[in-house]
């Protein structure tokens, strides 16, 4: 390997590690202790943790397990390899950064939201990288590569039921704040 291709190498690795970082901190710290809801793999994990008392960190490292190996099998060696830091790396990260904050850091829950975003922005890195964060990418790209559904539709459809099934169990203004949170987390990415 060139020193050049060692030097992007690392630099990737840099980004995938920053990125996993701020995911980890958006929603440990911020959307966890407000009690935010949120789409993706993240909401299905606070779904787990709702409705099952299932730690969303403990979910979060089953599901990506079992997304690497379905997303490996199906889509390629190339994913299973971008793939597999952001798939492991988040969840433990987020079960470290729950240790520490056992308490919501802000009373203010806009301040929460905003700061939740940090999500959005550590998905960029990843991306950056040219590397996914695991989870629910891999149903989205399998809807993408099997039927032609564009990325943005499938991800919206899953984020809106993920959503759909945390409404019962939120409180109105923290759905409201959730809403945002999810819109600029994604314009954020």
């Amino acid at each position: 390997m060139t020193n050049e291709k060692m030097k992007k190498r690392v630099m990737e690795l840099l980004l995938v590690l920053a990125g996993n970082v701020l995911m980890s901190i958006g929603v440990g710290a911020f959307v966890i202790p407000e009690e935010l809801m949120s789409g993706g793999a993240t909401g299905l994990g606070l779904l787990a943790a709702h409705y099952f008392h299932i730690p969303v960190a403990v979910f979060l490292g089953g599901y990506n397990a079992i997304m690497f190996v379905v997303g490996a099998l199906t889509l390629g060696k190339h994913f299973a390899v971008t793939t597999l830091i952001s798939s492991f790396l988040f969840p433990f990260l987020l079960s470290q950064i729950q240790l520490v904050v056992t308490e919501p850091l802000t009373a203010d829950p806009m301040l929460a939201t905003v700061l939740g975003g940090l999500i959005g922005a550590g998905i960029g890195l990843v991306i950056r990288a040219g590397s996914s964060t695991g989870g629910n990418d891999v149903p989205v790209l399998l809807l993408k590569k099997k039927l032609g559904i564009p990325l943005s539709v499938s991800m919206y459809g899953f984020d809106i039921v993920i959503l759909l099934f945390q409404i019962p169990y939120s409180q109105l203004e923290k759905a409201l704040y959730s809403i945002i949170l999810i819109i600029l987390y994604s314009m954020i990415a």
